[in-house]
């Protein structure tokens, strides 16, 4: 029985071992654990990343604000450790954002950061 159903765990055990499972499956190249705390309606996440040799990789630090938005949830991903990173609003569809909040061009390797946003998304809602 996968620790996912592990009856024995807390609810918020079990979804932050399942957004985990995400970003192992959307960032592979790190290893991720993590920290979630949830407000009122909102969810405070931060995932850290490791090589796969167990090396912190404080560049892939990504931190999710998710929060209500209609009848589903809203999310930003910021990278705080990459400054030149826009930050990606992911709604039904991701946008990503300058520092003075415009809409810009999706960075050079930022597709796998918008998988991620996008199966958190459903993970969540």
């Amino acid at each position: 029985m996968s620790d996912l159903f592990d009856p024995a765990l807390e609810p918020m055990d079990r979804l932050l071992q399942a957004i985990l499972a995400v970003a192992g499956r959307c960032l592979p190249e790190q290893v991720w654990s993590g920290r979630l705390e949830e407000r009122e309606d909102e969810l405070e996440l931060e995932l850290l990343a490791r090589s796969l040799d167990g090396e912190p990789c404080p560049v892939w630090t990504i931190r999710v604000e998710v929060y209500p938005s209609g009848e589903g949830r809203s999310m930003m991903l910021e990278l705080p450790n990459r400054p030149d990173w826009p930050l990606l609003w992911q709604g039904q569809q991701p946008v990503w954002m300058d520092e003075q909040g415009r809409k810009c061009d999706r960075p050079a390797g930022g597709e796998p950061l918008e998988a991620l946003a996008r199966k958190l998304r459903l993970e969540l809602n």
